[in-house]
């Protein structure tokens, strides 16, 4: 890495991601790391849509053999729901994810199995293949 050029970008991806497409300069790592889109049941599905175009639009900058990290912080987003989400998102980008690693919160965070709100933060980590 001595030597090569290293670029990091702090951006609202919504805003940033047509610019970014338009630059054509494909990244090599990009880290998502957007705030809770819903905090109620009402809005589950519009933080669904959300959450899949920021995601989408990431996936679409990275080249095969990039690095992808991606979080939601919403315990009304399940895992389920948000693996379904990251799904869609490869497929309609035309990509291939492996995933590497998959987290939740620190044991300073525990998940208490009877309050259900406090398995609430999902965190993956994959490569374009």
């Amino acid at each position: 890495m001595s030597g090569e050029r290293r670029r990091a970008i702090e951006a609202r991806v919504a805003a940033a991601a047509a610019r970014l497409e338009k630059e054509g300069h494909p990244y090599d790592f990009i880290i998502l790391d957007p705030p809770a889109f819903t905090k109620s049941r009402k809005t589950v599905k519009s933080a669904e849509r959300g959450y899949k175009d920021i995601n989408l639009r990431a996936l679409r900058l990275l080249p095969r053999g990039g690095y992808f990290a991606t979080a939601s912080c919403s315990h009304f987003m399940p895992s389920e729901l948000f693996e379904k989400m990251l799904r869609s998102a490869a497929l309609d980008a035309g990509v291939e994810l492996r995933q590497i690693e998959a987290r939740q919160q620190s044991p300073d965070h525990p998940i208490l199995w009877n309050v259900p709100e406090t398995d609430y933060l999902k965190f993956y980590l994959f490569q374009v293949v």
